[in-house]
């Protein structure tokens, strides 16, 4: 008999389905079956809902993870993520604004006013408005709740019917976040649209609201009170009450972390929860951290999505049938190993953007030497070579069918046999999809390690001490994201036509250098705006503010100088909001000691003389 799938996506009734059920109705689809449950299920809705939301005549829920990338492009959405993620994207947007033409799409333009309201084409009004008024009507909507103070119930509008709380995992506000974000950005929704920016204001206070840390400190409140100027460094210190030290496991071979063969003493926990360090696993040496580690909920015992900025909150695992909130025990760490720390977290920091520099540097070079050839071009001889690798014995499997050959490394003519004999469109066809499903795996893994990386950065940058002088110490992917958060890059232009508008970019996109100057711009501005602590009075007693900290000096510069490239040294530069004037790596470091030497009352550098 067969089942009403609408009807059961609609009550909730796929809950009540084996997994089987689930997967067979996948498997007639041609939907991919892995994962558990409930990610059987969100395929299945995805389907049932792009089937009334078809693009170009195919459901979306059918598209391959690159064509989900480029239909999410063409949109304006983000195109990073897994398949899953794209197609939730993709989905939202067409619920909001409809299927549409992918051609209008990628062309950027969107219907004039007549166009929408068909007066020309004498179409339905009501159809032609759909999109517009669905963005209207939210905006709209979070204007209320923003006025309201309802941060959950704004974020729970980009959650798909999920209810987000402060309890809600970051993994799960930032998506919401982020989704809303790309519906009613004002610089996306075009004009036309007045409550835009005060819309996405509501949903980026939501985002903070929400997500900032719960930390109980006692004494730092004690101290608000009695007017007292908070100490520099002090140690972080919060409850433990109805904390767990979470069990963590490996990502390839699924083994408990943490255990006595590891030879780590307690407190490394608070560095791994907190995304500061990553680890080597005893068993099969895979190098891991927080975002890309296994974490279990110490109640239910199901993995669930862990993000470092959740350490010092209180969170529910999001799994069905588990509500109950925990949160992540903090091990006691002295003053002498956390100094430790700090320096030995400084020093892995340079190590790792000297490489990430290096790696950007050589793939800068290979783009260049290959810029004349296309990509077909270079997949053509990419297959050549690997033909005669294999001819040559240097390869073991057939690069076309993926099967070894039953003859010797050095027997060239079998192999040449071999591959005149390969012509079964089948075994050729599986195994290039098996290769595509590789690469797919790949781009995963290294997309995840980039991940890694870039919150590695972030929490050492914050450990530090989140000095405006030390901000070279982010990663190109976080100080974009940060200048994004505060409105400092540059703006898409609009070029208005007969009835039409669409934007482009008319700027490149902006250096290392250039966004940590705008950050520290930005930042120095609000210095300027900060309530005084009544420490600094001028003759008249009238109090001063206090002016950004980021002075070069040679407690503020890195140890070894010389150790570091030339763009490194203009990235330290930029950070104490100084423009240099060398172009070398040795002349620009013997301009920054200029620049120390007379901040500290020298003119050059002091140097050892014998008085004899």
């Amino acid at each position: 008999m067969n089942k009403d799938w609408n009807g059961l996506a609609k009550s909730g009734g796929l809950e009540k389905l084996k997994v089987g059920e689930l997967k067979g109705f996948l498997k007639d689809h041609g939907i991919s079956q892995t994962g558990e449950k409930g990610t059987l299920m969100f395929r299945i809705k995805a389907f049932l809902d792009g089937e009334r939301l078809k693009i170009d005549g195919l459901n979306p829920a059918l598209l391959k993870a690159g064509e989900l990338k480029k239909e999410c492009a063409k949109r304006g959405l983000s195109p990073m993520g897994y398949p899953d993620e794209l197609l939730e994207s993709l989905i939202g947007y067409l619920k909001t604004h409809g299927s549409g033409d992918s051609t209008a799409a990628a062309s950027g333009e969107r219907p004039s006013a007549q166009e929408k309201t068909g007066a020309e084409s004498g179409g339905n009004e009501e159809e032609g408005n759909k999109g517009g008024n669905a963005t209207l009507a939210l905006i709209q909507r979070i204007v209320e709740l923003g006025e309201e103070d309802d941060w959950g119930g704004i974020l729970g509008l980009g959650a798909t019917g999920q209810k987000l709380t402060k309890q809600s995992p970051t993994a799960d506000l930032r998506k919401a976040y982020h989704r809303l974000s790309l519906l009613v950005h004002p610089d996306r929704v075009g004009p036309g649209m007045g409550d835009a920016t005060r819309a996405f204001q509501s949903v980026v206070t939501a985002f903070e609201r929400l997500s900032e840390p719960e930390l109980e400190e006692e004494e730092g409140k004690k101290d608000a009170k009695a007017g007292k100027k908070k100490e520099k460094g002090k140690t972080l210190a919060r409850s433990n009450e109805n904390c767990f030290r979470t069990r963590v496991y490996c990502p390839r071979c699924k083994t408990e972390w943490g255990q006595s063969i590891d030879g780590l003493p307690p407190y490394t926990y608070n560095y791994m929860m907190m995304g500061l360090k990553t680890f080597v696993c005893s068993t099969c040496l895979c190098d891991f951290g927080a975002l890309t580690a296994i974490h279990k909920c110490p109640h239910c015992r199901r993995s669930f999505e862990y993000d470092p900025h959740d350490y010092h909150r209180e969170i529910t695992c999001g799994n069905k049938n588990c509500g109950k909130p925990f949160g992540f025990y903090l091990f006691q760490v002295s003053d002498r190993v956390e100094n430790e720390l700090k320096a030995e977290l400084k020093a892995e920091q340079e190590r790792r953007i000297r490489a990430r520099e290096s790696k950007m540097a050589r793939l800068a070079r290979s783009k260049r030497k290959h810029a004349e050839k296309d990509n077909e071009e270079r997949e053509r001889e990419d297959r050549r070579l690997k033909l005669r690798l294999f001819v040559q014995g240097l390869v073991d499997d057939c690069p076309q069918c993926g099967e070894e050959p039953g003859c010797a490394p050095e027997d060239r003519e079998a192999h040449k046999e071999h591959l005149r004999q390969c012509q079964d469109k089948d075994k050729i066809s599986k195994h290039q999809k098996k290769i595509r499903m590789e690469e797919a795996r790949q781009a995963e893994k290294e997309a995840r390690a980039t991940a890694q990386e870039d919150m590695q950065s972030l929490r050492t940058w914050e450990f530090l001490g989140g000095n405006e002088g030390e901000l070279w110490l982010l990663t190109d992917g976080q100080l974009e994201r940060k200048c994004r958060e505060k409105g400092l890059l540059p703006k898409e232009e609009e070029m208005k036509g007969a009835g039409t508008w669409k934007r482009k970019k008319s700027t490149r996109p902006m250096s290392k250098d250039e966004m940590i100057a705008q950050l520290v711009q930005h930042a120095n501005k609000r210095a300027a705006l900060r309530l005084t602590d009544g420490t600094d009075k001028g003759a008249a007693g009238v109090k001063k503010c206090r002016k950004g900290g980021n002075t070069m000096t040679r407690e503020s510069l890195p140890d070894n100088l010389y150790s570091m490239s030339l763009s490194q040294l203009r990235s330290v530069c930029a950070a104490h909001g100084y423009v240099p004037q060398a172009t070398t790596q040795s002349g620009l470091v013997r301009e920054m000691e200029r620049v120390v030497a007379k901040a500290e009352g020298h003119e050059e550098t002091l140097l050892l003389e014998d008085l004899k």
